[in-house]
């Protein structure tokens, strides 16, 4: 059916098919898909004397009288309808008035729906959906029913959509094939796809209101269901894949080099940590190729699980990639790595946009000959010139901010290289059900024993300046450091936004006998390093930034996070812009000055200010912008599920990915070839994303 043109529906036309088109209506089964966005019960007729103000409520009337008014510079439409019981007025405002007065004429007999007010002790209806009435049809689709409304499309009025979803129906409904096996449909108590998009579009009078328009009838569980279940099919596919794959097999039995790393470290590891570390090894000595994501809070110590990784790598004779987002990133790893591995006779280097030809040759040569045990670098690494003598080990660092490809380019560069995937995001649990469903999962919640909670307050009153500025003061006499953060670099006449170019020379008035420096995303790399620097060693006590210090950099001496307009930050931002403090001994605060507030942006900083708990903020951020928003579904490959929500539907999700699994693991036995063939023939967008 996805080849078959709308235009050929009756109704339709090449004009009107046009117009479906830019709703993204191209072809037959994208029509029958096209779901109503909500329901009105509109079975109840009422007389004119019994309606009731503030209700949607449907009359019969007979058309009265029918005037073209001027208030002011508006022209008004206005019909009087009459029953036995009284008289209905109704109003349509800057309206095509002549089509009005031509359609209509008194004694016309019609009904209408919509909300009752009374105006001048008449009742109203503002803008009403009306209908002509034919004494002998009584098979209305806008009255006398539960009434689809969809979704407004240019150049067409609801009835007219109504008619079209009709004519539809009737002819090609009956011939959609339903790719759903048997037995999911009778273990899960799922209705057939015939009759599941029959009763979305045109509903029995016996279902119930609430549950249509809340999106929990068995109808919509079921298309839900499909939407979750293929793509859950085809993720279970690509973990079916790598199974089959030869993974390097690495030996972790009297491992000297990971040993002496213990050694070298200056802490113990906490419980999670160990853990993490135990499924990672086991994965690399398991034969098959690891693709494992390490998940944890800012500071909880994700990077040394990852190098006990890259010790064992090594021991058994491989290299590691170590590839993070950005060059202040990359830099902070190898600062760390060089640290944690001191005279351990590892050979280490940094790989990014801007060294020179002759080092760059250098590490490139060294990477070939097997000189080289871990380059950690940017994109830098997946340049066609780099190439390793024995890649067994990718580590990658924040991986939603790489694309798709990117990281496909750097697993090419190995034979099955075991792959390591870390991110300081907590992701909620839904969230790793799909965009995450082929990796396997290690989470690390318990935060390293030294760490503290930073306090969080929130301050939203012009006057209170003062006293954020006071704070800031006391902790800079304290020998302290300060982060303050703005949204934009220049001033914007839409936002109205404390710029942080502009703010800078306030702070540094005010401050005058401290050292404020300006960082942002328009300084070269090169003099960004070297401000960065001067606040690292604590030449700088104060840092005015953009969100570009939001991940990278680790400075244990600052003590305060001053976030400007925090309601214009995304809640995962606005948590890890708060993890950059209290990363040493001090206790550390976290303040939000608000500029006013949505009714989202309250939400978020009320999260902000009562818990830690990065999970927990990542699941309101999900509840709150949804998954595309929040992972960015460009670079994270989450579907565009145009009917399922994988916040409301996670019951329905678990479902689908339990049968999912269930069927491609040989558990539940179905006419596989069929269903495969419906995944990449309709599906074709999650199997490519997936397959990489």
């Amino acid at each position: 059916m996805a080849d078959v043109s709308i235009r050929y529906v009756k109704g339709v036309g090449p004009q009107r098919a046009n117009l479906l088109e830019k709703k993204g209506i191209r072809d037959l089964m994208s029509l029958l898909y096209f779901l109503p966005i909500r329901y009105e019960d509109r079975r109840v007729i009422k007389s004119i004397g019994d309606l009731q103000y503030g209700r949607k409520q449907v009359v019969v009337g007979e058309v009265h009288k029918i005037a073209v008014k001027n208030i002011g510079r508006r022209k008004i439409f206005e019909m009087i309808l009459r029953d036995r019981t009284g008289y209905l007025s109704l109003v349509w405002f800057n309206f095509e008035y002549q089509h009005m007065v031509k359609r209509f004429r008194q004694g016309l007999k019609l009904l209408s729906y919509g909300d009752v007010r009374f105006y001048n002790n008449l009742a109203q209806m503002i803008h009403p959906d009306i209908e002509e009435l034919d004494q002998e049809d009584d098979n209305s689709l806008s009255f006398n029913r539960i009434v689809p409304i969809y979704s407004v499309v240019e150049g067409f009025s609801q009835r007219v959509m109504r008619g079209i979803m009709r004519n539809a129906i009737d002819k090609y409904a009956q011939e959609l094939i339903d790719p759903l096996p048997v037995q999911v449909k009778e273990k899960y108590l799922l209705p057939g796809l015939q009759e599941a998009i029959y009763n979305l579009h045109f509903p029995g009078n016996g279902l119930s209101m609430d549950a249509l328009n809340n999106r929990g009838s068995i109808f919509h569980k079921r298309v839900i269901f499909d939407e979750f279940f293929f793509f859950e099919m085809a993720i279970a596919l690509k973990k079916q894949s790598t199974m089959k794959k030869n993974g390097i097999i690495f030996s972790v039995a009297s491992n000297d080099v990971v040993k002496r790393f213990e050694k070298n470290l200056p802490f113990t590891l906490t419980k999670d940590q160990r853990t993490c570390v135990n499924e990672i090894f086991k994965d690399m000595s398991s034969g098959y190729p690891m693709n494992r994501l390490l998940q944890g809070d800012v500071g909880s110590g994700k990077t040394v699980v990852a190098l006990y990784a890259a010790m064992l790598a090594i021991s058994n004779g491989y290299q590691i990639a170590f590839m993070a987002p950005t060059e202040i990133l990359a830099e902070q790893h190898y600062k760390t790595i060089g640290n944690l591995t001191k005279n351990m006779g590892i050979n280490i280097a940094l790989l990014k946009g801007d060294i020179s030809n002759n080092e760059r040759k250098q590490r490139i040569d060294e990477l070939s000959n097997g000189t080289l045990n871990l380059v950690v670098g940017t994109h830098a690494l997946i340049q066609p010139d780099v190439k390793f003598k024995s890649l067994g080990l990718i580590i990658i660092d924040e991986q939603h901010r790489f694309g798709v490809m990117q990281r496909m380019e750097l697993k090419k560069k190995g034979n099955n290289p075991h792959t390591l995937i870390m991110t300081a995001t907590p992701i909620p649990r839904t969230l790793t059900m799909t965009a995450y469903g082929d990796l396997d999962i290690s989470i690390i919640k318990e935060m390293p024993p030294e760490r503290k909670h930073v306090k969080t307050y929130l301050f939203y009153r012009d006057n209170q300046r003062q006293e954020i500025y006071t704070i800031l003061k006391d902790e800079m006499k304290k020998g302290h450091q300060i982060y303050v953060v703005y949204p934009l670099i220049e001033e914007s006449d839409v936002l109205e936004l404390r710029a942080a170019a502009k703010m800078y020379e306030e702070l540094k008035f005010v401050f005058n006998e401290y050292k404020v420096e300006l960082l942002h995303g328009k300084i070269k790399d090169e003099e960004r390093n070297i401000i960065m620097n001067r606040f690292r060693t604590g030449e700088t006590n104060m840092l005015v930034a953009t969100t570009v210090i939001e991940v990278g950099i680790d400075v244990p001496n600052a003590t305060v996070m001053l976030i400007e307009h925090a309601e214009r930050f995304g809640l995962s931002q606005l948590h890890q812009l708060r993890g950059r403090v209290g990363r040493g001994s001090e206790e550390a605060i976290c303040i939000l000055y608000a500029h006013g507030f949505t009714k989202d942006s309250k939400k978020r900083l009320s999260a902000m200010v009562k818990t830690h708990d990065g999970f927990k903020i990542a699941e309101t951020d999900l509840e709150i912008r949804g998954p595309g928003e929040m992972l960015g579904v460009k670079q994270s490959g989450l579907p565009d599920f145009k009917i399922a929500n994988i916040v409301s539907d996670v019951d329905i999700l678990k479902m689908a990915k339990e049968a999912a699994f269930d069927i491609v693991s040989g558990d539940m036995r179905v006419d596989k070839e069929a269903l495969y063939k419906h995944l990449y023939d309709s599906y074709k967008k999650n199997v490519s994303f997936i397959e990489v």
